[in-house]
């Protein structure tokens, strides 16, 4: 399944979505189609895209004021492969056949942590104003979604921009037999270097442990005073948590959030705790959660 990742400026200004075979659509900060309002530099239909035979076609438009630019140099008609990119204004573009699949064979964590909800209740944010200009889009992303696919990648986006360390986001549904499917996801490289960090392997172990508590758990794989261990074998994250969904409309839902770069030790010190970032983050993802928990309830009660 190929994608295209849009990404401006700010960790924000981003989506991620799936790509259909031989179905056109128009690419601007207006588009009907497929939207990039926050890049003033593109105009309101920038290009026609078509994905054929896996390479993605994109033609810019007439009416387009600036250029498109791929592999450094201005190009109107041209074709991009998987794992390529070409950017218009500040806003990069890149095609990714990425995968997120639940596993197993993350290790043992060396720590873990339940938090309940009376005790997220009573946590205060320290960087606050960040998360309210984040959860200040929740209006817009609910309108503006076309349909539950679409809701569930904005939420990851909005997860990905509340949480500063988060490498990645899905929204997970858990089956009667256990396994775990990836609903909508993303990934990102903190370091800046790359658009996009490859695939995604939520822990499904986690996932199961978090729905049968019902509260939201976290599983830290790395000591941060001792550095990477021997047991460690996912050197991309040293942390994640899940928040389940509540209600009987949101049976076996879940959010999956895993990062790095968190002075962890801190966590366990029960005299920090209400000063700890990563519980903030987990509040956040609360939050989140119990909006989509509520937005689907809605949703259910509609179609009855």
């Amino acid at each position: 399944m190929l994608e295209l990742i849009a990404q401006g400026k700010t960790a924000g200004d981003r989506w991620r979505k799936i790509l259909l075979t031989n179905i056109p659509f128009v690419l601007g900060r207006t588009s009907k189609d497929w939207s990039v309002n926050w890049d003033s530099k593109i105009s309101r239909n920038h290009a026609v895209l078509r994905l054929q035979d896996s390479v993605l076609h994109i033609e810019k438009m007439t009416d387009a004021a600036n250029p498109i630019y791929f592999k450094g140099t201005e190009a109107e008609d041209f074709t991009v492969e998987p794992g390529e990119h070409f950017a218009i204004g500040d806003t990069t573009f890149l095609l990714t056949n990425d995968s997120a699949l639940a596993t197993l064979e993350l290790p043992s964590p060396i720590a873990q942590r339940g938090f309940s909800a009376e005790f997220l209740r009573e946590l205060r944010y320290r960087d606050a104003d960040h998360r309210i200009s984040v959860l200040n889009r929740l209006p817009e992303i609910i309108s503006s979604s076309n349909n539950e696919y679409e809701l569930h990648v904005q939420m990851v986006n909005l997860l990905l921009a509340g949480i500063k360390s988060a490498t990645g986001v899905a929204i997970c549904r858990q089956q009667d037999d256990k396994e775990v499917e990836v609903v909508a996801w993303d990934k990102r490289d903190l370091s800046g270097k790359k658009l996009t960090g490859g695939d995604f392997n939520p822990c499904a172990r986690l996932i199961d442990q978090a729905l049968q508590k019902s509260e939201s758990t976290l599983h830290m794989w790395q000591d941060p005073a001792v550095g990477v261990t021997e047991l460690t074998t996912d050197l991309s994250n040293d942390w994640a948590f899940v928040c389940p969904l509540s209600g009987p409309s949101n049976k076996g839902w879940a959010l999956y959030v895993a990062g790095v770069n968190r002075n962890l030790g801190d966590l366990m010190n029960e005299e920090k705790d209400a000063e700890n970032d990563l519980q903030g983050d987990v509040k956040f993802a609360e939050l989140v959660g119990a909006t989509l928990a509520n937005l689907r309830r809605v949703q259910n009660l509609e179609q009855r």
